[in-house]
């Protein structure tokens, strides 16, 4: 998967550094985004107000954009590894937390993969692989649908 990237931004952008860099980036931005978009999620399954969640989630995924203990895997292009498995793993934990909610197994099936792609992008440590079921373990319970 890495490699592909590699592969479209050598397309792109030839042997100059700048259209690697702003992939890396433009991948950080979407994490971010991620990061705000799972907070939002958690925090709504945990029965907070609507304003508080925005407010905290949009905060978490600032947080997330400006860190320096991301600086590395953002700024070297071989970092891209780093980001695209974040980028995975994040893509996965919102649809997971997206489909109790919506009542479809659709969403489940769709997580997986996405989590696989996380895996195929770096070596995923455990506390990841565990991340769904610290969710369902943290939440309250959802009623099911039928």
């Amino acid at each position: 998967m890495i490699a592909l990237s590699l592969q479209a931004d050598r397309a792109i952008w030839g042997l100059r550094p700048f259209g690697y860099h702003l992939g890396n980036v433009f991948v950080h931005g979407l994490n971010a985004g991620l990061v705000a978009l799972a907070g939002s999620m958690l925090l709504r399954g945990c029965g907070c107000e609507a304003r508080q969640t925005r407010v905290a989630a949009l905060g978490g995924g600032l947080l997330f954009l400006v860190l320096p203990s991301h600086t590395e895997a953002v700024a070297w292009i071989s970092g891209r590894t780093d980001v695209y498995a974040a980028a995975f793993f994040l893509a996965a934990l919102s649809t997971y937390l997206v489909g109790p909610a919506r009542g479809n197994f659709v969403y489940v099936v769709a997580s997986t993969s996405v989590f696989a792609g996380a895996a195929f992008a770096h070596a995923l440590p455990p506390p990841f692989r565990l991340a769904p079921v610290s969710v369902e373990r943290t939440l309250p319970p959802r009623p099911r649908s039928r």
